[in-house]
This record gives structure tokens, C-alpha cells and sequence, in this order.
């Protein structure tokens, strides 16, 4: 989470320095663009867009990777929550598929020694 977040005021840092941009741009003492000119305004913009639009994707690829990664952990634990119910009742096939599946050993999981 704290990546995220580290994102995220990153994104605010360069939507705060593009605010900033665009007031120097259109305040009255850059009236005969003294302060910055039409060049420098575009040159400076289209960078912090760049950089803003990377950190953007950056951001996106972090909370799907926690999304996949929450994924993962809630089939394996659905997976193990009804192991020991299908080990003891299920069927030969039910058994080999989670042994395969998760290399179990008697030593492990005592309850798989009855096979």
C-alpha cells in the first residue's frame, strides 16, 4: 500500500507543478511573456504530462498487480479450505488430484497418512 501512496502524492507533486505552470503562465507579470514564454510553457507541460502519464500507468499496473495477487490468495485458500473434507470423504480421484496438486506428505498434513 505504501507504493501506492508514494504514486499517488507523486501524481498530486506534478498536477500541483502543472497548476503552478499554468498560473506563471497567465499571471500579469509575465504579460509580455517576460516570465515564460509560449515555448517554455508547451516544453515544461508536455514533460510533467509525460511524467505524470507514466506514473499514471505505473500506478495501474501496482493495484492490478494487488488485485491478482489478492486473487491468488483467495483460490488457494478456497483450494485448502475443503482439502481435509475431500482427503477423508472424497473420492480416489478427488484424493490423487490434491495430492498431485499440492505434494502433500504424511509429514505435513497428518491427517493424509490414511491414504
Amino acid at each position: 500500500m505504501m507504493i501506492m501512496e508514494k504514486q499517488r502524492r507523486e501524481i498530486g507533486r506534478i498536477e500541483k507543478q502543472l497548476s503552478q505552470l499554468l498560473q506563471l503562465k497567465i499571471s500579469p507579470n509575465n504579460k509580455d511573456e517576460e516570465l515564460l514564454s509560449d515555448e517554455e510553457y508547451l516544453e515544461e507541460k508536455r514533460k510533467l504530462q509525460k511524467e505524470k502519464g507514466i506514473l499514471e500507468e505505473t500506478l495501474s499496473d501496482t493495484q492490478q498487480n494487488k488485485l491478482n495477487w489478492v486473487e491468488h490468495c483467495e483460490e488457494f485458500f478456497d483450494f485448502t479450505s475443503n482439502m481435509q473434507e475431500k482427503w477423508l470423504n472424497g473420492s480416489q480421484e478427488d484424493r490423487k488430484l490434491y495430492k498431485m496438486s499440492t505434494s502433500v506428505t504424511p509429514y505435513l498434513l497428518p491427517w493424509v497418512s490414511g491414504s
